[in-house]
């Protein structure tokens, strides 16, 4: 951490050659993606807008805002790559992408659905894995990227919305698994 740097996060890039590591130093979030082998910084971004989630390949980094998914290989310019279409359909529960491979992101999230995208923003898939009052709180991937698969939790809300903001699940087991194929974007179990 720099002077000043607060609330630092560290993750690791789907195939393992590459971290991300997210520090705040006022209102402005830095993100530093770096070799995992050699710990050399390759590239570093600064981003004025809040972050919801972040993600990282070995060469580029996705980020979530309020309304969209941004991303920016090592050159460092900042595109979008997905608009989430309505923010009221998605309730307390917003897309968290991650990469899956280099080039593919897996958004799990509003209106239940999963859904890819290449980096250039190309739909490959959009299918609804999961029923209302359903969460996936996050997705892991095979090593060689062929799989990717959620757990799969009841929603449970104790009181009101702002409880379920927080703790949508309540400390509840998963209540099943989804494992899909990646090339295919069907699910196998």
């Amino acid at each position: 951490m720099g002077p000043g740097s607060t609330h630092s996060e560290t993750i690791t890039s789907w195939s393992g050659h590459a971290l991300i590591i997210k520090s705040n130093a006022g209102r402005r979030t830095r993100l530093e993606l770096v070799d995992a082998d050699s710990f050399q910084t390759v590239h570093s971004w600064v981003a004025a807008e809040d972050l919801i989630n972040f993600t990282d390949a070995d060469n580029a980094v996705a980020i979530q805002t309020h309304g969209q998914i941004r991303l920016s290989g090592i050159d460092g310019t900042w595109r979008t790559i997905y608009t989430i279409p309505d923010l009221k359909s998605c309730g307390n529960q917003l897309p968290s992408p991650k990469f899956i491979e280099n080039k593919t992101l897996v958004l799990l999230g509003c209106g239940y659905q999963t859904t890819a995208i290449d980096t250039s923003g190309r739909l490959l898939f959009k299918e609804q894995l999961s029923t209302p009052h359903r969460d996936f709180l996050t997705i892991a991937n095979s090593q060689d990227g062929r799989f990717f698969g959620a757990l799969l939790y009841k929603s449970f809300c104790a009181a009101n919305w702002f409880e379920c903001l927080f703790d949508r699940v309540g400390g509840v087991a998963p209540e099943r698994m989804v494992i899909c194929d990646a090339s295919d974007w069907r699910a196998i179990y």
